[in-house]
């Protein structure tokens, strides 16, 4: 599911629209190369072992890149982060979705957590708590993480002094 223009309520903008850092299919890519090459090697040994076990092993490759490389392609491209003026917008699935929305004035707090690999990468986790029951909600792999989390803090410094982006005051309204 790709999160359009059409979900934004009027006056609503967006600041940052984000996908999870491409890290996450590093390795579903790796798997699909290697399935690749050994279907490859194994078709040239094996070629004259009969029609079955071609058809065997085309299978099993075939299987293997279903489950353990386009599926987690699929995940990744179908998941986005968006962080509008009014509030956090999170979207996945494709065939079976989910979502949440946060309000901007609803999140106490906003932080960040980075690994080691994190750093060299510029991505991270972004931990939202906001004011509902529910413990804070983290979000993993953001790329710019810190920049993200910078233009989240802003907006809800904007929102706390009354003033949005262009300078007018809400109460003026």
């Amino acid at each position: 599911m790709v999160f359009t223009e059409d979900e934004l309520t009027q006056g609503e903008y967006v600041v940052a629209s984000l996908r999870t850092h491409s890290k996450q299919i590093w390795g579903a890519l790796l798997i699909g190369l290697v399935t690749v090459i050994a279907l490859v090697v194994a078709l040239a040994y094996l070629h004259d072992k009969g029609t079955w076990v071609v058809l065997a092993l085309i299978v099993a490759a075939l299987l293997v890149i279903a489950v353990w490389v386009l599926r987690p392609l699929a995940r990744w491209y179908s998941t986005h982060f968006v962080v509008t003026n009014k509030r956090i917008i999170t979207r996945n699935g494709m065939v079976s979705t989910s979502g949440r929305d946060i309000p901007l004035h609803r999140i106490n707090d906003v932080s960040s957590q980075q690994g080691p690999l994190d750093r060299i990468l510029g991505c991270g986790t972004l931990v939202i708590s906001d004011a509902s029951q529910q413990a804070g909600l983290s979000f993993r792999d953001i790329p710019h993480v810190k920049k993200v989390q910078v233009e989240i803090t802003q907006l809800l410094l904007d929102l706390h002094d009354g003033s949005d982006d262009d300078g007018t005051q809400f109460a003026d309204r």
